[in-house]
């Protein structure tokens, strides 16, 4: 397990955010290939319960209140895809099956 440091880009107010990540789960992330899902008008906006998992199986260190869309960006430009829905596909997947870390990178059981 290795936790590397990244720049986060805040959107809201123009600042960068220094944040650590496993590196391996990073990777783990870029090689799912997400679920052909059909476009839905009756769901709600934001971002699913299972994609906010998601995306503790991967930081360890998001700051309260940080906007979410903006990490989702971040995952958006390691993976390759302009597609806000696919990193939420492949957030759900991470959240579905690799369990969530903590400040030092280690597993939460």
């Amino acid at each position: 397990m290795r936790l590397s440091q990244v720049t986060v880009r805040r959107n809201d107010n123009n600042t960068d955010v220094q944040m650590h990540l496993r590196h391996d789960r990073l990777e783990a992330f870029c090689g799912i290939v997400p679920p052909e899902r059909p476009p839905s008008t009756d769901r709600m906006p934001g971002f699913s319960g299972m994609a906010g998992l998601g995306l503790s199986t991967i930081f360890a260190d998001i700051p309260c209140k940080f906007p979410i869309i903006d990490l989702a960006r971040f995952l958006a430009s390691q993976a390759g895809t302009g597609s806000i829905a696919e990193v939420e596909a492949r957030l759900e997947a991470m959240g579905r099956t690799v369990p969530a870390i903590d400040c030092e990178g280690n597993d939460i059981l």
